[in-house]
């Protein structure tokens, strides 16, 4: 008779993919002998990077009493910069796969190109910001991330794999870029700057002609901006101590603003105007009506920014950098008042009306694939969540949406 199998004894810290393949681990580090034997990458839980990369936390040393800057309050002084090693200045061969390689060939060729869709201007996109990916993990997580929607976009037929294989790498993108703004260095700032960016265009994928409540069920709090408005406002700390670094580098072209600083509101060249002014209403001398008037002002000026680049030939764009319409509502994002940003996170109903007309002046830019079904979203949300009793102030943002 055959001898009984004896049963190996669990690896209760074994890799992901012994795990997955109910094999035993020996734990071996940096990669163990299965994952070496069969060629796999090796990752073992509670590390994003994989234990092949130390820790990019081990990487940043904060100071006893330097307080990290993602708890800062904006009373408090926001350090110097200083010449720590980014956090994510080497990026493992073991950290990505053929499938991730295929996503970063489709972002070179297709997906770079698609984003501000302008011949002089697609280079950023293309060359600039892959080449910050590879010194920067967390920014090639984004690209990739971007790069997934793209194809979910083009292809509806492989749109769920894709989003989830997007979900991914935002999630080790977020990891790496909230590690690393604790600590603000050379190397880092323009990693972080992009990075933000990249999230601003996530998320508008995310919640436009991408929703799938099968993946997200809790779309709405996510659309009103609880989790990404605050991190892609971090561009903000990022500037403050980066700025002369970031601007002397290949990024500068994304930091001009145009004529934003002199920009008014013109009713005559905005029909749409008196539907913006007239939520003022529903506030007038309320307790934070200065805020909410602050609020609508900046968005009007959006409205007016957008609305120049409409008549504006493409030869007349030259001297504007990377300054587009698309600039527009990163701009209201970036300049919205704190307290705003609190009210609406408190579903204040002035503070929800005003992000619904946001979301409806998001509609005229709507010919970029990354924002396409966005604004649609942003009023359907906020009309759900204010009821029936505020209808008469949101037929203006429904009826653009439905055009």
């Amino acid at each position: 008779m055959g001898g009984t199998r004896r049963a190996h004894q669990k690896s209760r810290a074994g890799c992901i993919e012994c795990k997955r393949r109910r094999i035993k681990c020996g734990e071996e580090k940096p990669r163990c002998h299965q994952c070496k034997k069969y060629d796999k990458s090796c990752e073992y839980a509670g590390s994003t990077l994989g234990p092949s990369t130390p820790s990019t936390r081990s990487s940043v040393q904060l100071h006893p009493d330097t307080e990290p800057l993602s708890q800062r309050t904006s009373t408090t002084p926001v350090p110097s910069i200083s010449s720590v090693p980014s956090s994510s200045a080497h990026i493992p061969s073991s950290l990505f796969d053929a499938q991730d390689l295929s996503l970063f060939h489709h972002w070179c060729l297709t997906t770079s190109i698609s984003i501000v869709n302008t011949r002089n201007l697609d280079h950023l996109w293309q060359t600039t910001l892959p080449k910050i990916g590879f010194r920067h993990i967390y920014v090639m997580h984004s690209l990739l991330s971007l790069s997934a929607l793209h194809i979910a976009y083009l292809d509806p037929f492989e749109k769920h794999s894709n989003i989830l294989n997007a979900a991914q790498h935002h999630s080790k993108a977020l990891d790496g870029f909230r590690q690393d703004i604790d600590y603000i260095s050379p190397e880092n700032c323009d990693g972080l700057f992009v990075n933000a960016i990249l999230i601003f265009l996530y998320t508008f994928i995310t919640f436009g002609k991408l929703y799938d409540p099968a993946i997200d069920s809790k779309v709405g709090p996510r659309i009103l901006g609880a989790d990404w408005i605050p991190l892609m406002r971090g561009v903000g700390i990022v500037l403050q101590v980066g700025y002369e670094h970031i601007t002397a580098g290949p990024l500068n072209s994304l930091l001009s603003i145009g004529n934003w600083m002199e920009l008014c509101p013109d009713p005559e060249s905005d029909p749409d105007d008196k539907h913006i002014v007239r939520i003022r209403e529903v506030w007038n001398q309320g307790d934070n009506a200065a805020v909410y008037d602050e609020t609508l002002e900046l968005l009007r000026k959006c409205r007016a920014w957008i609305i120049q680049f409409e008549k504006m030939h493409v030869e007349d764009t030259s001297e504007w950098g990377h300054s587009r319409s698309w600039t527009g509502p990163f701009l209201w994002l970036f300049l919205a008042p704190q307290r705003y940003l609190e009210l609406l996170a408190q579903r204040q109903p002035s503070a929800l009306l005003i992000f619904a007309h946001f979301g409806a002046t998001l509609h005229a830019i709507r010919q970029y694939w990354w924002i396409d079904g966005c604004s649609k979203s942003i009023v359907d949300v906020v009309s759900e969540s204010l009821g029936p009793y505020w209808d008469h102030w949101m037929e203006w943002p429904k009826q653009v949406v439905e055009r």
